[in-house]
């Protein structure tokens, strides 16, 4: 693994790099501004046609765990959804490392990197929603938590809910008052019209 930031971007480094093409890159950024520190580097290091794996490194000061995690999801969030880097090293010393190994693998995950866990898909509730919506969650979070690679979708709207329901990969519904309905994406696509089917394809 080699460590760099914008200070040591160069020639020398091109060369070096050149001759270990299988080394890991952390980029460690150190400004005000890690996103655009993080772009001017890689782009340096693709103009020189490096092709090495990349890590995304930033140091948290914090000591509030939701200042880090808006501030950590802000810098590491908007280059992995433009599909720069590899991964992400993140450095908060004054916080407990479980919430900093949480929170990494929750900005992974929400950036579609990495998935480790069971991901939830829930509206927050309206006038036409027939049940307790946010005590149901917790009831299903609470039985399938220990799942990976799954999507959850919890709905309560009778107006919206089947339209949503192709979306995540399995699917609770309450359509009428005290009636709890599970199904799979594969089995609802089967009982809607094959127009739909057409649209849902044309959106895929």
């Amino acid at each position: 693994m080699v460590e760099i930031d914008y200070t040591v971007v160069g020639n020398k480094l091109f060369a070096a790099l050149k001759e270990n093409a299988s080394a890991v890159i952390i980029v460690n950024s150190t400004t005000q501004n890690p996103v655009a520190e993080y772009r001017s580097v890689i782009y340096r290091l693709r103009e020189a046609e490096l092709t090495n794996p990349i890590i995304l490194k930033r140091e948290y000061a914090d000591n509030d765990v939701e200042a880090f995690q808006l501030k950590a999801a802000a810098d590491f969030g908007a280059m992995l959804l433009d599909g720069v880097g590899d991964g992400i090293y993140v450095v908060a010393p004054n916080l407990p490392l479980a919430e900093v190994v949480t929170t990494s693998f929750d900005i992974l995950q929400s950036a579609r990197v990495r998935t480790t866990k069971t991901e939830y898909i829930s509206c927050p509730g309206c006038g036409r929603t027939l049940y307790n919506l946010q005590e149901v969650a917790s009831q299903i979070k609470a039985r399938t938590c220990h799942l990976t690679g799954l999507k959850i979708g919890i709905m309560g709207c009778i107006v919206t809910a089947p339209a949503k329901w192709p979306m995540p990969t399995t699917a609770t519904w309450v359509p009428v008052r005290g009636k709890l309905t599970s199904t799979s994406r594969r089995s609802w696509l089967k009982r809607i019209s094959p127009r739909a089917m057409r649209w849902r394809s044309s959106l895929a």
